[in-house]
């Protein structure tokens, strides 16, 4: 099935959850509520995390106070959520790396990419591009090839931190195609991004949200990182096409504290996928920052974040130069 028929598929048979979360919108949670984001304000999380957030206050009077912590990979924004109360008044929305990635990069005393969390749903997706400067002499994959196998020096590409998925996909990309690449993490993608558009850096994998300076003709698009092409830029090629299986998306979700009431927990999830199946929510995804709306209920989160660490954890192992 076509995953956009799928979301379509999940959104409309779980109208019972939608209708709950309506009539239970007074139920045991507190009305203000603080949502962490591991992100920038304008990164996916942030995104993800105001257009839930809205939604939350528009229909179901929450008041949502959104706070964003992107340093070290949302490595800093973890740690301090664990320390939090169970109480139902904290939530956090992260981004993939920093569940499935992190934990194979940086010291931890608990390796369990879950350790101290309560997983709700998965809420959104989106593709990785392959950038350069608008004016850069790059204008090609293959181009691109040439030039970093055959500079004097490195070429430098960007990223949103050590371990980060911009990270990891461009090392995965440069051993695969032996290409010649020096790593200059920053604070958050979008700060890499500006940096790749004031010519400080030659290449860049970076989510939708940089496809505002693309429009404004200052980053050009060499491939899109998702397994078909986008259909947004269908002239623009998947790198799929030169290296089969190459996958780069990122991935959003939704979770609790650990030991938060199972009340809350179910309580939070419908209010969560009411604001998934909301026209409103989903265009704001879209057009804020590229972001496809998906959701997954805690379960299938769960044994999607385990399963990722696993494949990370192994690509992690073969890859040098990750670890900070």
């Amino acid at each position: 099935m076509h995953r956009r028929h799928f979301i379509k598929a999940v959104f409309v048979s779980s109208t019972p959850a939608c209708a709950w979360a309506s009539n239970q919108a007074r139920g045991e949670l507190p009305r203000d509520i603080k949502l962490i984001a591991t992100g920038a304000p304008a990164g996916g999380p942030d995104v993800v995390a105001r257009s839930i957030a809205e939604h939350l206050e528009a229909r179901h009077g929450f008041s949502v106070q959104v706070l964003n912590q992107p340093q070290v990979n949302g490595e800093r924004a973890l740690a301090q959520f664990r320390e939090l109360a169970a109480d139902g008044r904290h939530w956090l929305l992260a981004h993939d790396s920093a569940l499935v990635i992190n934990p194979s990069v940086y010291p931890r005393a608990d390796k369990n990419p879950l350790a101290g969390l309560a997983p709700v749903a998965q809420v959104g997706s989106n593709s990785f591009f392959l950038l350069v400067k608008a004016d850069d002499p790059i204008d090609s994959v293959a181009e691109l090839v040439r030039q970093a196998r055959a500079a004097a020096e490195p070429l430098h590409y960007g990223s949103g931190g050590v371990g980060s998925m911009h990270h990891l996909a461009m090392e995965d990309l440069a051993a695969r195609l032996k290409l010649r690449l020096d790593h200059v993490p920053y604070k958050s993608g979008g700060e890499a991004s500006l940096a790749l558009a004031r010519g400080d850096l030659r290449v860049l994998f970076a989510g939708a949200s940089a496809l505002t300076l693309v429009k404004a003709g200052k980053l050009r698009l060499l491939a899109v990182a998702s397994p078909q092409r986008s259909p947004r830029f269908p002239g623009v090629p998947s790198l799929s096409e030169v290296l089969p299986g190459f996958k780069g998306t990122a991935w959003f979700a939704w979770f609790g504290r650990e030991g938060t009431s199972p009340a809350m927990l179910a309580e939070m999830n419908a209010l969560v996928l009411d604001a998934m199946s909301s026209d409103e929510t989903r265009r704001a995804l879209e057009s804020r920052g590229g972001v496809s709306p998906t959701f997954q209920p805690a379960d299938s989160l769960r044994s999607l974040v385990e399963e990722e660490h696993r494949r990370f954890a192994a690509l992690i192992s073969r890859l040098p130069g990750v670890r900070p």
